[in-house]
């Protein structure tokens, strides 16, 4: 977990700023599984509202294939370039403050670059994430792996709604 404790930090002056780098080697960043370690860089610039944060990462992302099933990893890098604010502690602000979905500093002063960093993956990632560009998949008959093994089922007497367009496009015999 990548957590930053900002307590000092803003005490200081507007355009105060700090440089970290970090490497974490955990399996996991919430529900996101990670299949190498969490490497990267932030800057960190003292605003006068709370933290403009500027984060470069990378890392591979344990993720299964939506044709295939098979698990396998993906190379995820991104940045984040945003201001993270101070908690809202005043409850009759919290309703009135238009920034109810800014990126929040919590309570004990911690800035939680693992969170902010689990957000940005999950948007990185794609709808169907493929094990390989030409992954067959599995056969959607009897369900054998079309990667590793032939399958013994006919296409022609699959039950397939376009089956007789197929027939139109039968290359003519010539005689």
């Amino acid at each position: 977990m990548i957590s930053v404790h900002v307590a000092q930090f803003l005490k200081e002056e507007p355009g105060a700023r700090r440089a970290i780098d970090f490497n974490d080697d955990s399996q996991n960043i919430g529900d996101v599984q990670l299949c190498s370690p969490l490497a990267g860089h932030a800057d960190l610039a003292r605003t006068n509202r709370g933290i403009f944060v500027d984060l470069h990462y990378e890392t591979s992302v344990r993720l299964n294939c939506g044709r295939c099933l098979e698990d396998f990893c993906l190379e995820v890098q991104g940045k984040f370039q945003d201001e993270v604010l101070p908690p809202n502690t005043d409850p009759a602000k919290r309703d009135t403050v238009d920034e109810d979905d800014a990126n929040r500093i919590s309570a004990e002063n911690t800035l939680e670059l693992s969170e902010i960093i689990r957000q940005e993956i999950l948007l990185e990632l794609p709808l169907q994430p493929l094990c390989r560009e030409d992954c067959p998949g599995l056969c959607p008959t009897c369900g054998a792996d079309l990667r590793t093994e032939t399958c013994a089922c006919d296409s022609a007497t699959q039950d397939n709604p376009f089956g007789a367009l197929a027939e139109l496009f039968k290359p003519e015999k010539s005689s």
